[in-house]
């Protein structure tokens, strides 16, 4: 899930996704960019949902999308890397993510949860933008 708040209100913009498994030092998933990942292109406003990926929430400066790899199954033993790369001519664009997996039953999720004070709190601050020269 990609929460994006993007203070002009337009397309969030552009990047292409990578995806690396188990330490590759060249991402086995190299895709052709945000909008095809997740389902759409050129910054469509409109809610939709599909079976493998959705937008649900497109509101001011605050864009919500989701992509399941369920067809396109992801295994993994070792580790997991995903990125998209943020290419914006919109200035100031943030991203928060959630990636759900998929574990063994029995093992335990080896990620603790990060401090309060180590959490920046974007939301309702977001910073001011900057005058047009």
């Amino acid at each position: 899930m990609l929460h994006v708040w993007n203070g002009t209100g337009g397309w969030w913009g552009e990047g292409d996704e990578k995806i690396f498994i188990d330490g590759e030092k060249f991402p086995s998933t190299f895709g052709t960019g945000s909008e095809d990942y997740f389902g759409y292109a050129w910054g469509n406003r409109a809610l939709f949902q599909h079976a493998y990926h959705n937008q649900t929430r497109t509101q001011g400066p605050f864009t919500c999308v989701n992509r399941w790899h369920i067809s396109d199954n992801m295994a993994f033993q070792t580790s997991f890397e995903a990125a998209i790369e943020k290419y914006s001519p919109n200035g100031h664009v943030y991203y928060a993510a959630t990636a759900y997996w998929y574990q063994t039953p029995g093992q335990r999720d080896g990620y603790a949860e990060a401090p309060v004070d180590e959490r920046w709190e974007y939301f309702p601050h977001p910073p001011p933008k900057p005058p047009h020269r």
